[in-house]
């Protein structure tokens, strides 16, 4: 067998990065926000190299979060939060490349079963596919760990 043509597996995992220090305080206080970030989905076995000799993760933003300051929340106060939580993904690029000893440092978790390659399918197209199903999937079921 040709080590060149051996495929590397997929290792689709789940990143959790917080972004509460790119916040302001007075927009954390004013929204009632303790810590916000992204879950972002990846392959940890597909490394690219964007400018850089260093490679980097291509990360794909699934979901936000928004920890509130206080537990009790009003029916108007979850709204909100949910509010914020959508501008957070909303902000986010459709990809964002990340220095892989970076997420390594990250809290993630691997992704349950994903969907088989289908025989026609190049391996690019079944990597876009999956990635698209994952932030579907995703989107309604925030990953939280």
């Amino acid at each position: 067998m040709n080590l060149a043509e051996t495929e590397i597996p997929f290792d689709w995992q789940i990143v959790k990065v917080d972004q509460t220090s790119m916040c302001g305080a007075d927009w954390l206080a004013e929204n009632n926000v303790a810590a916000c970030g992204v879950f972002y989905v990846y392959d940890a076995n597909r490394h690219v190299h964007i400018c850089s000799f260093t490679p980097s993760q291509e990360c794909f933003p699934v979901a936000s979060y928004a920890t509130p300051t206080k537990s009790d929340l009003t029916e108007k106060e979850s709204e909100a939060l949910s509010e914020v939580e959508t501008e957070i993904l909303n902000s986010e690029e459709p990809v964002c490349y990340m220095d892989v000893s970076a997420v390594a440092r990250l809290p993630h978790k691997s992704v349950g079963k994903v969907s088989e390659r289908e025989e026609d399918e190049d391996r690019e197209t079944y990597y876009d596919r999956v990635c698209e199903e994952l932030r579907e999937y995703y989107a309604g079921i925030p990953p939280w760990f």
